[in-house]
């Protein structure tokens, strides 16, 4: 339930941002981004029957580039370069763990996932 919570925590924090009021769907897709990965990493740890690691530092992460953001320390510039490398980051993850999941499911199944034939020369 904690990557919820912080979830929620994340979308209430974006309120202190100077960017909120005119881009606001893009902070629900931070924190969208970030659930994603949590919980592919929650069902994985489901399924698998493995113990699940709820600490995750991100949402502390942007809790404190929303406050220092809301707190003006930063120029325009500046804090929406860290909001770019923040969701970058969070993607970035996310799809490494994803190209690990499968890759391994393939592998164990025999399955070639890309197979590029070979080429002949006549």
């Amino acid at each position: 339930m904690a990557p919820y919570a912080q979830f929620v925590v994340m979308l209430w924090c974006s309120q202190w941002s100077r960017f909120f009021n005119d881009h606001a769907l893009r902070f629900v897709v931070m924190g969208g981004l970030f659930l994603l990965y949590a919980n592919a990493i929650f069902n994985l740890s489901t399924t698998a029957s493995m113990k699940y690691t709820w600490f995750f530092f991100e949402p502390y992460l942007f809790v404190v580039l929303t406050w220092v953001d809301g707190a003006l320390w930063l120029t325009d510039g500046q804090a929406s370069l860290l909001y770019v490398a923040f969701t970058m980051w969070i993607a970035v993850k996310y799809l490494l763990f994803m190209a690990a999941v499968v890759d391994q499911i393939t592998t164990f199944m025999g399955l070639r996932f890309l197979h590029v034939k070979p080429y002949k020369q006549n």
